[in-house]
């Protein structure tokens, strides 16, 4: 599907806040087809994914693992931010990782599930985990899922966490400050 629900909220006010940097960065951002009219400033460039691509599921493994590794660092990105809760397992440069799916991480949910959903959901939480154990921040939309995810996930559970609100005011005072 082409749903990114929160995840589509952190982008929309992610570009904003982009589009009036008053620096000289460009600001090189994927996204998919189906979202691909996005109005954005001068400095920020968009390189539109094929919704298959993005959504398909071995294609989007295959992408974050092992494509897109190699592309931050043939093309000499400065940060990543991974906005739909995986991203590149060992990233060559500093990770941001959002988390934004709380049924990954629910064993109310999980206990309710069988056959071939589980197994989906158990697999998209390993890959989850495993670029958060490597991310240099994690960020969720409430205190409640950073809990929920340290609990069920104790492997990540010191890992750097921030709280950002799927409906954040963006002024730079409510921003998260990562200094690369």
């Amino acid at each position: 599907g082409t749903e990114m629900g929160g995840a589509l909220r952190h982008l929309a006010n992610l570009l904003s806040v982009l589009s009036v940097q008053e620096d000289s960065r460009e600001y090189v951002v994927l996204v998919r087809e189906s979202i691909a009219d996005l109005k954005v400033g001068e400095n920020i460039r968009l390189e539109v994914v094929s919704n298959k691509k993005a959504s398909g599921k071995l294609s989007r493994v295959f992408g974050d693992v092992i494509s897109l590794p190699f592309q931050l660092r043939r093309e000499n990105f400065n940060a990543i931010v991974s906005l739909a809760n995986f991203g590149p397992i060992f990233s060559p440069i500093p990770h941001i990782l959002f988390q934004c799916n709380p049924l990954y991480y629910c064993g109310y949910y999980l206990d309710k599930i069988r056959g071939k959903e589980k197994v989906e959901i158990l697999l998209r939480r390993r890959l989850a985990v495993e670029s958060m154990k490597r991310a240099d921040l994690i960020v969720t939309p409430s205190n409640a899922m950073a809990d929920m995810i340290k609990k069920t996930c104790p492997v990540v559970k010191n890992r750097p966490f921030q709280t950002l609100y799927h409906g954040y005011d963006h002024t730079p005072a409510l921003l998260i400050d990562v200094k690369f």
